[in-house]
Parts: C-alpha cells; sequence; structure tokens
C-alpha cells in the first residue's frame, strides 16, 4: 500500500543546523503539559471503544530521494472518523469537562 507519489530529481538543497539548541527534560511544571498528564491522556484515549493505533507507512520513494534509511507516514486519517489526530485533543478536553461534572459535590450548570 503507497500513498506516495513519484519524486523525480528531488535533492536536498538546504540543511540548517540549530546551533542555539539544548536538549534538556521535558518541563514538569504542574500546569503545564507534563509526563503525568500525558501517561493520563494517552491511558484515556487508548481506552476508549474503537481505538486502534495508527498504521505506520513507509515511504520509500521519499527516503531514497533524502538519502535516509526510512521515512514513515503516520495515517491519522481513520481514527475515530476525524481524519486527525489534532482533533483527539478537543475530545479528550470535553471528556475531562464532563468527568469533572460527574464528581460528587459537582456544581450543575445549565
Amino acid at each position: 500500500m503507497s500513498h506516495v507519489p513519484p519524486i523525480k530529481n528531488a535533492k536536498i538543497i538546504q540543511h540548517i543546523r540549530n546551533d542555539g539548541f539544548r536538549r534538556g527534560p521535558f518541563p514538569n511544571a504542574k500546569n503545564n503539559l507534563n509526563d503525568e498528564v500525558i501517561t493520563a491522556a494517552q491511558t484515556t484515549i487508548t481506552g476508549w471503544p474503537g481505538y486502534t493505533s495508527t498504521p505506520l507507512i513507509s515511504l520509500e520513494t521519499i527516503a531514497a530521494a533524502c538519502g535516509v534509511r526510512a521515512v514513515y507516514y503516520k495515517d491519522e486519517s481513520h481514527r475515530f472518523g476525524l481524519k486527525s489526530f489534532k482533533a483527539l485533543g478537543g475530545a479528550y478536553a470535553v471528556a475531562q469537562l464532563v468527568n469533572e461534572k460527574k464528581k460528587p459535590g459537582a456544581t450543575r450548570q445549565n
């Protein structure tokens, strides 16, 4: 299964190195996107009915044109009928809000 259009005469014309980049730990501030929040979101979403991992499609022609061993495309086009992984963030946020409202002591607003 290939979704790769043919590439003719492709070449890398420029490579830019970011000398200012410094690898560091992921920011784990309490009010930030942190390891705990990421793990909770992943656990929740992978538990939804109909969840399946999205396939990685090998793009051999592009890899060969770029002179690298492999390039893969993560095909999100079938996930929950949303056509994009980005839409999962909104669905997850709504699920979190609904769960908060279900908690004992939560006030109901109309």
